[in-house]
């Protein structure tokens, strides 16, 4: 059977590699993207023991109707690094 252009293959290879690259790198690692128009922050990586990669956080950012925005800072004093704040538009 042939297989369709975008497969969930190339997006578990994605993981894998998240996977494999955040094994042994301990700095704050952040994704930022857009998908289902749904606001939310997470951790959404488990390595292979099942744990949560803690140092890996995602964001995915508000979408239509919805179009307010995020500010996003670097505080290197914060353990996580990043501070995110909702920017919400009247």
């Amino acid at each position: 059977m042939a297989q369709a252009p975008w497969s969930r293959q190339r997006f578990n290879d994605l993981i894998n590699a998240f996977q494999t690259e955040l094994k042994n790198y301990s700095k704050q690692v952040i994704l930022i993207h857009g998908d289902s128009h749904y606001f939310r922050i997470d951790k959404p990586l488990n390595n292979s023991e099942g744990t949560v990669i803690t140092n890996f956080t995602r964001i995915e950012t508000f979408g239509s109707p919805n179009v307010h925005w995020l500010r996003l800072t670097v505080n290197p004093r914060n353990p996580n690094l990043f501070e995110v704040n909702q920017e919400i538009l009247p």
